[in-house]
This record gives C-alpha cells, sequence and structure tokens, in this order.
C-alpha cells in the first residue's frame, strides 16, 4: 500500500507491505481514516515491493514480514537496503525477534493488535529519524529458509 502523509509541512510517501490481501484491504481503510494520511495502494509481495520502491522512493515502508516467504529478518534487509526506513507491523514476535529485526534494519515494531495512532506515530518517528543503514551480509539461516506462516 501506498499512502501519503503530512507531517511537518510536507508529504511523507510511505508503502505498506502484507502478504495477506484481507489485512491489506483493512490497513488501507484505516490509515486513509488517519490524520494526515490520503491515500493508500496495495502491495502483497516483497518483488513488488522492491520494484514499487525504486520508483516512488518511499521514505517509510511498512511491512509484516511473516507474511512473506523469506525470514523476517531478511526481508527487513531487503526493504531497508532501498534506502527507506523500515516499520515492522506484525501479529506476534518470538523472544528477541524485535531486537533481530531491529538490528535487521527496522526503525520500530509494531503489533497488528495495536492502536492505529501508535502505527502513525512509529511511521511519523521513523521518517523524522531517517532510514537506518541494513547490515551488509545476512547469516545463512535468514536468508535459507522461509519464514513461519502464523495463523495462515
Amino acid at each position: 500500500m501506498l499512502a501519503r502523509e503530512t507531517t511537518g509541512g510536507r508529504a511523507t510517501t510511505l508503502l505498506i507491505v502484507d502478504g495477506h490481501a484481507g489485512v491489506r484491504v483493512a490497513l488501507a481503510r484505516r490509515l486513509r481514516q488517519a490524520p494526515g494520511i490520503t491515500a493508500a495502494v496495495a502491495v502483497g509481495d516483497l518483488d513488488a515491493a522492491v520494484r514499487l520502491a525504486a520508483q516512488l522512493l518511499p521514505e517509510v515502508i511498512v511491512c509484516d514480514p511473516r507474511t512473506l516467504p523469506a525470514a523476517p529478518t531478511a526481508v527487513v534487509r531487503v526493504l531497508a537496503a532501498t534506502g527507506a526506513a523500515v516499520v515492522v507491523l506484525t501479529s506476534s514476535l518470538d523472544d528477541g525477534e524485535a531486537a533481530a529485526l531491529e538490528r535487521a534494519g527496522a526503525r520500530a515494531v509494531v503489533l497488528k493488535g495495536s492502536a492505529l495512532a501508535t502505527l502513525v506515530e512509529s511511521v511519523q518517528k521513523a521518517r523524522v529519524d531517517g532510514a537506518r543503514a541494513a547490515p551488509l551480509h545476512p547469516t545463512p539461516d535468514e536468508v535459507a529458509l522461509p519464514a513461519p506462516r502464523l495463523g495462515a
């Protein structure tokens, strides 16, 4: 999903990626109702997200890496390599996973059950703080194993 959010007097390009179509539609609907967000479109896979990021140059990407067929930290590294700040929006976290996602380049990790205001605040902070450089060398387990699909 792509959204334009006004913060600090200018629009922020926001790309949202989730592998579940129903979640993409619901999230787009919720984001359209959030203050400062004026548009949203769906992106459901990593390749499409990377292509769209190259075209639109978003400042922030919101993604649930667990819904994509790669290890969550590898997904975050790929998205962070586009130059955008990455905010992870996910349904659950294992012990230590939030820290691993942040080491991979995520600026924030937000649970899907959180209030919309929490997500919007995380996006605004990520935009202000800017993108974090992604580590250059993922570990073999991060790129070789598909991500577990919880609740799919």
